[in-house]
């Protein structure tokens, strides 16, 4: 058996199929995943919604709640 996992960003909704063989290719498995096409306005103002979200810094990756209390509790001049 094998196994083929793939992440994806979004929901798809994928077509699958076999094909039979034909010259020098043999039995085939074809996956398509359809992807929406991407709306770059709205890319752009999802963008800039989360530049505006509360903890959002331009110098450290967003933080979770958590981290952010975790970093609190810490001794002054200790980094995580």
């Amino acid at each position: 058996m094998v196994r083929v996992v793939l992440d994806l960003k979004s929901e798809v909704k994928p077509q699958i199929f076999t094909l039979e063989p034909i010259g020098e290719y043999g039995h085939r498995l074809v996956l398509d995943l359809p992807v929406e096409p991407v709306d770059p306005i709205l890319a752009l103002l999802q963008k800039r919604e989360l530049k505006t979200a509360p903890g959002y810094s331009t110098t450290e990756p967003l933080m979770s709640t958590n981290a952010k209390r975790a970093r609190a509790q810490q001794p002054p001049g200790v980094r995580a």
